[in-house]
């Protein structure tokens, strides 16, 4: 979900957030230690995670080109949030374990910066270009891109591209994330006014 102000002449100011979840099983191939809860090996383990980011991007126009592609520069901060849990709800407990259930949650908050290109090829069609990231050696990391082609329709536009996705906590913290989300996407853009 995106939703984008005007901040100037061909700036904008905007906001979007994503959520991607999943769950699956699997059978512990060796005894595991995972959220400080034990499993040995041959333990049907349960598992479900979220992953979900907010990005807040002022686009700014800092160059266009004579073939009438525009520059930008991008100023972004994202948070990004991670929650998983594993469990062994089969595992006979004792008076001692209550619960095999263990989860982890962690949020990571970076400044990005990026660039990206748009070109008008007609009055009905144009095609953007985009990416920004941030990272610190042997720490955490985020990257994030997209490539899509639009096409005009009144007050609307349709899209169809592809997104990108990189990101992992620090390997020094207590739990440690890693995530890459990719793939094809078609979206629909609304302008409360008509677009000149």
């Amino acid at each position: 979900m995106t939703f984008s102000i005007p901040a100037g002449k061909k700036n904008s100011l905007r906001f979007s957030y994503f959520r991607v979840q999943g769950s699956g099983d699997t059978v512990a191939a060796t005894d595991l230690s995972l959220f400080s809860v034990g499993y040995t090996k041959g333990d049907r383990l349960y598992t479900k995670y979220k992953v979900q980011n907010v990005k807040v991007s002022w686009d700014f126009l800092s160059y266009t080109f004579h073939n009438n592609i525009r520059f930008k520069t991008l100023w972004e901060a994202q948070a990004t949030g991670f929650n998983t849990s594993v469990d062994s709800p089969l595992k006979p407990t004792d008076s001692s374990t209550v619960s095999y259930y263990g989860e982890g949650k962690k949020w990571l908050f970076y400044p990005t910066l990026g660039v990206g290109f748009e070109q008008a090829v007609s009055k009905n069609f144009r095609w953007e270009l985009k990416g920004s990231g941030f990272g610190l050696p042997k720490r955490g990391a985020l990257a994030d891109g997209e490539a899509s082609a639009v096409f005009r329709l009144g007050k609307a536009e349709v899209l169809a591209g592809y997104k990108f996705f990189y990101v992992k906590t620090s390997p020094k913290s207590e739990f440690f994330f890693k995530q890459v989300l990719s793939g094809p996407y078609i979206g629909l853009r609304w302008y409360f006014e008509r677009m000149k």
